[in-house]
């Protein structure tokens, strides 16, 4: 009961319990947003946003960037995550020295 093929927790798997509570929360703030703005609001709203990030206010144009290609912590670390996982696989295939091979992966990069 670990991960599935494509990397997800498996049902009864004790660490993967999802964030089930959150989900809901994140939807009932966006169904009461909704129904407090029309269509054209809601374009005119975000037109203002992007404009406000094209002036280069940063809150603006953070939040616009991790709306657009996601937080930059989340997609940093998974890229980090998997240029170190390459690094102890590649030090698995190779005859080994008799030291440790996490003492040989690149960890300052």
């Amino acid at each position: 009961m670990g991960k599935d093929a494509l990397g997800r927790f498996c049902r009864g798997n004790k660490y993967g319990r999802g964030n089930h509570s959150y989900s809901r929360e994140q939807a009932r703030i966006q169904a009461a947003i909704k129904a407090q703005m029309t269509d054209e609001e809601l374009e005119r709203f975000i037109k203002s946003w992007i404009q406000k990030a094209k002036a280069g206010k940063g809150v603006y144009m953070i939040s616009l960037l991790e709306r657009w290609a996601g937080r930059v912590g989340d997609w940093a670390v998974e890229e980090r995550l998997a240029e170190l996982e390459a690094q102890i696989i590649d030090l698995t295939k190779q005859p080994q020295g008799g030291g440790p091979v996490v003492s040989q992966v690149d960890l300052d990069t």
